[in-house]
């Protein structure tokens, strides 16, 4: 059992205090720990925590956000990636508290940090609900509109897949025509049409001209 001073300095990490301090201490047992002191693991709590995650971000994408599923599936993968929280328990400092059967150096593996962000998540849920938890989520995982815009941008830059699959040259450039901006000026709406060798091809609605254009490419790039 973690003494009460690293019981606070945990909390203090997570910005999360348990009502229930014995999943704060499960949640940071790991099965190599458990099998070598005969207590149970967190591997239940890691089960649970990615099925939170999994709901708490799809929950929050689909409430932020009008893109379609594909989009969302790939942003999705990537947020609960391995990566993506073993770099949060990095942010929060609290691997070294990890209760570990050795002192192998697997204890620093992607693997093991997003295990343990998964175990304290389902923690936080069986302690104070769903609300507590999609609010970890939120915050440890730093969801913002402006960090998924910028996600879907980088991973899926359709205008220059376009490019790539033309391979324009000034005979056959494209071109992207605005074919209307619509709706009240804090909130409007742009309909984009790409323009290849003269003829028109797909067409993208999006809150700007940006994004407009990359679904217009995007659905252009469907019908090649």
């Amino acid at each position: 059992m973690f003494t009460k001073k690293q019981e606070n300095i945990i909390q203090n990490k997570l910005g999360y205090v348990y009502k229930n301090k014995k999943l704060l201490n499960l949640a940071f047992t790991h099965v190599s720990y458990g099998n070598i002191n005969a207590v149970q693991s967190n591997e239940r709590l890691e089960f649970l925590g990615d099925s939170v995650l999994h709901f708490a971000t799809t929950n929050y994408l689909y409430k932020n956000f009008d893109f379609d599923e594909g989009v969302l599936s790939k942003i999705r993968s990537f947020i609960v990636s391995t990566n993506n929280l073993a770099e949060a328990i990095d942010r929060i400092q609290v691997i070294d508290f990890l209760k570990y059967g050795t002192n192998d150096k697997k204890i620093s593996s992607n693997s093991i940090k997003a295990d343990l962000f998964e175990a304290i998540l389902g923690s936080i849920y069986l302690d104070s609900g769903f609300d507590k938890a999609y609010k970890f989520v939120v915050r440890k995982l730093e969801y913002s509109k402006r960090a998924f815009e910028d996600l879907v941008e980088n991973t899926n830059d359709f205008k220059t897949q376009l490019q790539e699959k033309i391979q324009t040259n000034g005979k056959n450039a494209i071109k992207y025509k605005l074919l209307k901006k619509q709706g009240p000026p804090h909130n409007p709406t742009f309909t984009v049409q790409v323009v290849f060798n003269k003829k028109p091809m797909g067409v993208g609605i999006g809150k700007n001209k940006k994004e407009a254009e990359n679904i217009a490419a995007q659905n252009t790039l469907k019908k090649l």
